[in-house]
């Protein structure tokens, strides 16, 4: 449904997520021109937005596509490199004005992603979903800029210490920045 997209894109970045097991992940996000049309006396510029995950291979040493499970266009069953797709468009003035995930272009502006994971090996065949929302998106010339990206993640961390404040909490720190309050002590 799509267009074929080749070349270098115009824009592309990587965000790190991770899985249920801390499992760490790259999805990489390239955006493509793909040229302006006139919709009723409204210029709008079209791009197609393509999204891939990776998955770190030990036995490897390398970053490789996650596979997911055909739908529209292969065999039923058959994996092939996760990719997930959908086209933009902006009016003159860099305001988003539609998006279309594969029914015509609508004025929803978030997409679900869901990749089947190869990698690593305990969370192999887990499903990753998230949504991606773009209401934020704009077209404005100039060079690129990524603002507001957040996410509820983080990779797996080993114990490194505790604190107990003066209200007898006690807080355990890991590896990976996180801190977690496990228990309180009573304190007189």
């Amino acid at each position: 449904y799509f267009p074929f997209t080749s070349g270098s894109p115009d824009f592309s970045t990587t965000k790190v997520v991770y899985d249920s097991l801390g499992g760490e992940h790259r999805l990489q996000m390239d955006i493509y021109k793909l040229g302006t049309t006139d919709n009723g006396g409204n210029l709008e510029t079209e791009y197609h937005v393509h999204y891939t995950m990776n998955d770190y291979d030990q036995a490897t040493g390398t970053w490789q596509p996650s596979a997911m499970t055909a739908l529209d266009g292969a065999t039923a069953g058959t994996a092939v490199p996760a990719s997930i797709d959908h086209r933009v468009r902006f009016d003159e003035s860099g305001q988003l004005v539609g998006m279309d995930t594969g029914a015509g272009f609508g004025t929803v502006y978030d997409q679900a992603l869901t990749f089947n994971l190869n990698n690593p090996t305990p969370a192999a065949g887990q499903a990753l979903a998230f949504n991606v929302d773009v209401n934020a998106l704009t077209q404005y010339a100039g060079a690129n800029n990524i603002r507001g990206i957040s996410q509820d993640g983080f990779a797996v961390g080993e114990f490194v210490g505790m604190q107990i404040s003066s209200d007898g909490i006690i807080t355990a720190r890991y590896s990976n920045g996180r801190s977690d309050e496990i228990a309180q002590v009573a304190v007189a």
